[in-house]
């Protein structure tokens, strides 16, 4: 297995930075046309910036705020106040200061769109393909099954965290692969969808009594079955907000959607026991002895 982790951390260190950047203005895209669209109450979780007024003196009908990006800073403008600030964190300030609110008593106020939900609205803010999508195109010196139930959330400026829904557990980006080639996720995984298989190694549970030999073994097993069906795709969510509130609805999506699984000519039915010396397999999936 460490040879693998090596690779993988070397491809992590030298692909990782341009990849991340890749994704981060694909996202920021995405993230603009929201702000051309003014659905500012959905982009920063503020109904209020949605508010429209009438000008009493003029007759016309306009939005309280604007937004837009000046080189990398988010900037808002109060059309009431005629100001423009740096930020949410500021123009919080100004919306609930009292010259802001005897300003807008001057005009007749309109609700602006009270049905903004910023967890929807965020939803779509996600690249067509994972970061980890990206690395793994690069990473081909050894099997990795299971990558449908692999989630990557995505978390502002800093390092998106990964969700293994098989396995329940979270982690980072640098230790994801020793999960994803361990013996715990790989039977897991076979345990749902290649039982025959499973049955086989779990006969010994305790893998701490298992050999070079039965690990290598599961290896050849796990190869065959990428190679067969190929390697799924991990999904992208928005956020940690997203992820929250539709990580059941998610994780029912996965169990529902394709994965690999046992077929007639490929169910290893005839495995041998992986405690008792291992055999090559043909391309059906069951070994071949000499």
């Amino acid at each position: 297995m460490d040879k693998f982790l090596v690779i993988w951390r070397k491809l992590i260190e030298t692909e990782w930075s341009a990849m991340r950047s890749e994704v981060d203005r694909e996202v920021q895209g995405k993230k603009q046309s929201l702000v051309n669209n003014q659905d500012l109450g959905s982009m920063f979780n503020e109904p209020t910036l949605n508010q429209r007024v009438v000008d009493n003196r003029l007759g016309e009908e306009r939005a309280v705020f604007r937004s837009w990006d000046n080189q990398g800073i988010t900037q808002l403008e109060c059309t009431v106040c005629n100001i423009t600030v740096n930020g949410m964190k500021t123009m919080q300030s100004h919306m609930n200061g009292k010259k802001h609110l005897i300003r807008l008593e001057e005009f007749t106020v309109i609700e602006g769109r009270s049905d903004c939900d910023p967890v929807k609205a965020m939803v779509d803010m996600v690249p067509e393909r994972s970061i980890l999508s990206r690395l793994l195109d690069k990473y081909m010196v050894g099997p990795v099954i299971g990558l449908e139930y692999v989630v990557e959330v995505l978390v502002g400026r800093a390092d998106p965290e990964y969700k293994c829904a098989l396995c329940r557990i979270s982690s980072s980006i640098f230790d994801l692969m020793e999960h994803l080639i361990s013996a715990q996720h790989r039977l897991a995984y076979m345990d749902k969808f290649f039982p025959q298989a499973s049955r086989k190694f779990l006969s010994v549970p305790n893998k701490a009594l298992w050999t070079v030999s039965t690990f290598e073994f599961l290896d050849t097993v796990v190869n065959r079955i990428e190679a067969k069906f190929a390697r799924a795709q991990p999904r992208v969510v928005a956020s940690i907000v997203v992820w929250d509130k539709e990580k059941f609805k998610i994780a029912d999506e996965i169990e529902q959607g394709k994965h690999a699984r046992e077929c007639p000519g490929f169910s290893f039915e005839n495995l041998p026991d992986p405690f008792q010396g291992t055999f090559p397999m043909n391309n059906s999936g069951t070994s071949v002895r000499n």
